[in-house]
């Protein structure tokens, strides 16, 4: 309507209103004590405005009520400060500011693009293992730790719990439909502690392929040293649920005896192949004099455990992988 009663030189390319949004995405709510604040700013409207700020508005209103003085505002309203045009520089430069203004977002990482927290993700080859370390954690970290956060099947906390800071299982849904929502409420459930949850490297979803290239993640591998593949294969198809899967059983089957990849290595597949962003880390590595207290409480969490009763030796394994092999049904399936 404007452009069809005016000249492009008398129009204003840029928003005649104010308001801002922190790292997070939340917007900045305008409550008592910032009239000052608001006045000062060159637009002709402001939002979001509390709806408890009641001596805000009546500041305002008495305000609006004096005759103007400075008629040079109306030619300067809109017109981004000099405060401004460093904000703006800055968000095309510093992912966490970009949900303040409108830029190019990388639609993959959804959210994420503005997260800045650093956070801990735990795998292994034994889900029996990983879950008990978790359970203990869960008791000696006073931070966000969690289990298969992320898993297929379900959505999973670890041990018995429906919540744990703000994320709960009734969440699945939501996960489902925006994985890296729930990552980001996850990465920033605590202010100041570092998140930890667990990932199946077997299991594909989004959130295993992402965390490989986001610098701000740390894949800790928590398995013994010198494993070895058919180690690996057997204290992963150990896990009942493994069997739910008949394509992954027999993937993993198929890639024990042969010169491939197991499934439950994508890491280091990946790692091997590419470049990953995120760091790298083994558990067995970690030093006791560590400064983190999430890896610190992580290292207390598995000395608790007897790594040998998740894995077996090498030939013990291997004869309880054939022996498993042969008694599996799927092998007997006619092919077409």
């Amino acid at each position: 309507m404007i452009r069809s009663i005016q000249d492009a030189s008398n129009i204003s390319n840029h928003s005649l209103t104010y308001y801002e949004f922190d790292p997070g995405g939340r917007p900045l709510v305008l409550d008592n004590g910032h009239f000052k604040h608001v006045i000062s700013q060159p637009f002709f409207f402001a939002r979001k405005v509390s709806p408890t700020a009641e001596t805000l508005l009546s500041e305002v209103n008495s305000y609006l009520q004096h005759e103007e003085i400075d008629l040079d505002y109306f030619s300067r309203v809109g017109v981004p400060t000099a405060a401004y045009k460093s904000y703006v520089a800055k968000c095309l430069t510093v992912s966490s500011a970009r949900s303040r203004v409108a830029s190019i977002v990388d639609l993959w990482r959804g959210v994420m693009d503005s997260n800045e927290r650093a956070y801990y993700v735990i795998w292994s080859s034994s889900r029996d293992y990983i879950q008990d370390i978790i359970d203990n954690l869960q008791s000696i970290y006073k931070g966000p730790a969690y289990s298969y956060l992320f898993d297929s099947s379900k959505m999973d906390l670890g041990g018995q719990q429906l919540d744990r800071f703000g994320i709960s299982r009734s969440m699945i849904g939501r996960r489902n439909l925006a994985p890296d929502s729930l990552l980001f409420e996850a990465t920033n459930a605590h202010p100041v502690l570092p998140c930890i949850f667990a990932i199946d490297p077997a299991d594909g979803n989004w959130a295993r392929d992402f965390v490989l290239w986001d610098a701000n993640a740390t894949l800790i591998c928590c398995e013994p040293e010198r494993l070895t593949k058919i180690q690996r294969a057997e204290a992963y198809l150990r896990h009942p649920r493994r069997h739910w899967d008949r394509s992954l059983v027999r993937d993993v089957y198929q890639a024990a005896f042969t010169n491939s990849w197991l499934p439950l290595e994508h890491f280091q597949k990946t790692r091997a192949e590419s470049s990953p962003r995120c760091q790298f880390l083994n558990l067995c590595d970690l030093q006791s004099s560590s400064p983190s207290e999430a890896l610190l409480s992580l290292r207390a969490a598995s000395d608790l455990l007897d790594s040998h009763v998740y894995f077996l030796t090498d030939h013990i394994a291997w004869a309880n992988l054939r022996k498993a092999k042969l008694r599996d049904p799927m092998r007997h399936e006619s092919r077409p």
